[in-house]
């Protein structure tokens, strides 16, 4: 009998443990009150990185990105977290991904949105709700749908956020205690760094330059 009761007890600790563990939504706008739109490398400083709200932010700041608002299929978003506290950017952990919005729609702001207007759900394992966490947004061009990892996008276009801090996770604790959901709105606007992509009108451009090139020359 006593077996029973610690066996049954065991299973209701794990059942509540399990319940308790800790959400959020992760994304770059929620709602017309925030919004961090993730920008391109620049064209005329492709190895600085940039971090500020835009102009066009919400709320919105000054920094000024030239490189244009992420947006399609091409480039993924994903969110990386850690215990709260950590500083080095090797420690976080890649969790979830998301890509790009192509275009705005009656509800979202035109370019540089995850696919998720309002915030992807996601579950960190092994914390409770009510706890807190540090997190990281990066962003790059996954080449196709070929670059999945973040060890790869270093060797390409790719940008980080600001550690940021998710104060209490969403849910409902061991203890009942009921903690409301909560968003990534700790982190700002940033660029990619790396490598430019040319767009396909550039190479055409550049193949013509080169054949005028030939053909003077072959005249001289």
């Amino acid at each position: 009998m006593k077996k029973t009761l610690l066996t049954l007890s065991l299973v209701a600790l794990g059942a509540g443990y399990a319940f308790s563990q800790g959400s959020c939504s992760w994304g770059n706008q929620f709602g017309t009150t925030f919004y961090a739109p993730i920008y391109n490398v620049s064209p005329t400083a492709p190895d600085v990185a940039l971090s500020g709200q835009s102009a066009v932010g919400k709320p919105a700041g000054t920094t000024v990105y030239d490189g244009g608002t992420l947006q399609g299929t091409g480039y993924t978003l994903g969110f990386f977290w850690a215990p709260t506290g950590t500083t080095d950017p090797n420690a976080f952990q890649l969790l979830d991904t998301m890509n790009f919005r192509t275009a705005a729609t009656s509800t979202a702001l035109p370019g540089g949105l995850g696919s998720v207007i309002g915030g992807k759900g996601v579950t960190i394992t092994g914390h409770d709700a009510g706890t807190s966490i540090a997190y990281q947004l990066r962003a790059w061009d996954n080449k196709g749908g070929t670059v999945t990892t973040w060890a790869q996008a270093l060797a390409g276009s790719h940008g980080s956020s600001q550690i940021a801090t998710i104060n209490a996770l969403a849910g409902t604790d061991i203890n009942g205690n009921l903690f409301l959901p909560t968003q990534t709105t700790g982190f700002t606007s940033f660029n990619l760094v790396g490598v430019i992509v040319p767009e396909p009108t550039s190479f055409a451009l550049a193949g013509l330059g080169a054949a005028a090139v030939l053909i003077f020359r072959r005249r001289k």
